[in-house]
């Protein structure tokens, strides 16, 4: 029996992954490293390092054998193909089933965002400030960007631990990234506490 290779994954493929479910893989996208580190294998990677893949899934069945659709990204360490057995059953289930086939056909791959939070301690003045540089931000931004501009700003001194009066959300991807590697920020929403 050949041992299964994480980089035989192919897209139309069917497996699982560490949330529950029958999941078929849409893409295959590049992982780099977000800081220096050393796995416990002794295999050192570098920030930007490519350090293995995310695979792009779109969910078919529930782990009770249930049809519906979703979608995901897990680490392909993770993915796991199914059987020729779950295979087969994937293939009539969806024969007998052809509104089902249909809709899971037609249901668009959509990643779910990645949320960053920093905790805020703004005057008024200077929660108006905060509106204003957030508006100006361009559509999408690394964090390198963000905190150069907020520094020249001088808002970087409002970013502190809690208590807080505000929280400040960043939405990211961990498949989009700039030429440096570096994860893209977009939508920016600042929340006074208690609201």
């Amino acid at each position: 029996m050949n041992e299964f290779n994480e980089s035989s994954l192919k897209p139309g493929q069917w497996i699982t992954q560490y949330n529950s479910g029958l999941w078929m893989v849409v893409g295959i996208a590049p992982r780099y490293a977000e800081e220096a580190y050393t796995t416990k294998e002794g295999v050192h990677y570098n920030k930007g390092d490519h350090d293995g893949d995310f695979v792009l899934m779109k969910k078919g069945f529930t782990s009770k054998m249930k049809f519906r659709v979703d979608s995901d990204i897990c680490s392909a360490g993770w993915a796991k193909p199914v059987s020729a057995e779950t295979e087969a059953w994937i293939r009539q289930y969806f024969e007998e089933h052809p509104k089902d086939l249909a809709k899971f056909e037609a249901y668009e791959f959509k990643e779910k965002p990645l949320y960053s939070s920093f905790w805020l301690h703004l005057t008024e003045e200077e929660e108006q400030q905060m509106t204003e540089f957030l508006a100006s931000l361009p559509p999408k931004f690394s964090s390198v960007y963000f905190n150069t501009a907020i520094t020249a700003r001088s808002l970087d001194h409002t970013i502190q631990k809690p208590p807080a009066t505000h929280i400040l959300w960043l939405q990211s991807s961990c498949i989009e990234l700039d030429e440096n590697n570096e994860k893209l920020y977009h939508s920016p929403e600042l929340k006074r506490m208690g609201e």
